[in-house]
């Protein structure tokens, strides 16, 4: 994705959405970004000053024609987020004259970026580590307030700051290791294994803290997906329709209606949370229902949260359809059509009745009460300050770090050979040498970056 070679280029790139807003942004970064600069703005002094705004206008050189009228920022190397020297080019939120702001910028010899190019060039200068680099696509990702703050937090090296903690307790457990078996003959012994026992266990825990902060955190960042399941008829689709205030699923009352998935997103508390309409579980003839079944099965393995919804005048809904029997997620219980007079005591005729909410999509009734148990969900219990992880790489290799390092506590309660726990310590300081980019490889760097918008 990315090569040395090119690594010394003049990049620039349209840092703004795409479409048409009050103002566009042009960044441009490299060691000749000053020359090229001055070639299409002959405002910009020389020797610019770092953190400086010009103003004037923009001349295409070709045509010496005026683009725009621009407000141009300077950032001295070493003073700029990629540590290079980069110039910011503001110009009115026209698509058209962004994009021709970038062919003056190509015809004097700058290359457009790659996707997350600049946040690399930020990593390969050493402003960043590897895992605030992924801390700049979790900000931008972000889906809920909470969400937005912790990444936040992870850009700003907080997560990196726990990993150079845990380094530190290896590094410390690792020389005492060392200098006993250098010193074995001599039977000198350094420090205890009581005391090289009590480091590893210390790095284990912040490591296992970590580790079990990754399913709150994929949904702090993500949002939270809830799947509206049940059998044909029950009111899903109104369900759906009554949380986003309009009319956004077709609802009938023949069976079947539902044939694709129909997601909503509304908020709640600051989180973003997605529901998702679903064909009703049967077993049918029909092909195309068969398909829309079929989305509902993939809809409930990729959902967080299970919401099944009975009709509160037909019993045989009550019972969970054998997709739900197996699955290892929360499972709400909504009975909707409370509403309707029912002559048949339900609290006699359906076991287990007390698990479900009783609600009415038609009026509302009981939606607050559904609210409230999704946001059970939301506000998971844990320090406001606490580090979570929301990557799956970084899940990955703190769970191989959390291995080796089991490895190594039994071996050291075991009193085996240094050698052999030296060999394990080492492969868990490989793991948080990886997170942090101390070492990588091209196809390391390509997963990190792949997901980056250009201009980022």
């Amino acid at each position: 994705m990315f090569s040395l070679e090119r690594d010394q280029d003049t990049i620039c790139a349209i840092a703004t959405s795409a479409g048409a807003g009050a103002i566009a942004l042009v960044r441009l970064s490299g060691e000749h970004s000053i020359d090229v600069v001055r070639s299409i703005a002959p405002f910009i002094p020389v020797n610019p000053e770092s953190h400086k705004i010009y103003y004037g206008y923009l001349i295409d050189p070709s045509t010496q024609q005026e683009v725009d009228e621009v407000l141009i920022s300077h950032f001295a190397k070493g003073k700029s987020f990629t540590g290079e020297m980069s110039f910011e080019i503001s110009c009115h939120g026209s698509p058209l004259i962004a994009q021709q702001i970038i062919n003056c910028l190509i015809q004097a010899g700058v290359r457009l970026a790659q996707k997350g190019e600049f946040t690399y060039r930020a990593f390969k200068s050493g402003r960043i580590d590897l895992a605030q680099a992924e801390g700049v696509l979790s900000v931008i990702e972000s889906q809920s307030a909470i969400g937005s703050r912790m990444a936040l937090r992870q850009l700003r090296g907080q997560f990196s700051t726990q990993l150079h903690i845990i380094e530190d307790q290896l590094t410390w457990c690792l020389s005492r290791l060392e200098a006993n078996l250098d010193f074995a003959a001599e039977f000198i012994e350094f420090a205890a294994v009581e005391e090289i026992l009590e480091r590893a266990r210390s790095a284990q825990l912040n490591i296992q803290k970590m580790i079990s902060s990754y399913k709150l955190g994929r949904t702090l960042r993500k949002g939270l997906k809830i799947a509206l399941v049940g059998s044909p008829n029950v009111g899903k689709s109104s369900l759906l329709n009554c949380l986003s205030k309009q009319e956004r699923a077709i609802v009938s009352p023949i069976a079947g209606t539902t044939r694709d998935v129909i997601e909503i997103d509304i908020n709640i508390d600051g989180h973003s949370v997605t529901f998702a309409d679903t064909a009703g579980l049967r077993t049918t003839q029909d092909q195309i229902e068969t398909l829309g079944v079929a989305k509902t099965v993939q809809t409930i393995f990729d959902a967080d949260v299970i919401c099944y919804i009975a009709d509160a005048i037909r019993t045989e809904t009550f019972s969970l359809p054998e997709e739900l029997f197996n699955i290892d997620k929360p499972v709400i219980h909504v009975m909707n059509k409370a509403d309707l007079p029912n002559n048949m005591s339900l609290s006699e005729s359906v076991g287990g009745l007390d698990l479900f909410i009783p609600l009415s999509a038609h009026t509302g009734s009981g939606l607050d009460i559904l609210i409230n148990k999704i946001r059970e969900f939301l506000f998971v219990q844990h320090e406001e300050n606490s580090i979570v992880i929301t990557s799956a790489r970084h899940y990955e290799l703190l769970s191989r770090a959390d291995e080796h390092l089991s490895r190594a506590i039994a071996l050291l309660i075991d009193n085996a050979s240094p050698e052999f726990i030296i060999s394990e310590m080492n492969e868990v300081l490989r793991a948080c040498f990886e997170i942090l980019g101390k070492q990588y490889d091209d196809e390391v760097l390509d997963r990190v970056f792949k997901d980056f918008c250009l201009g980022k």
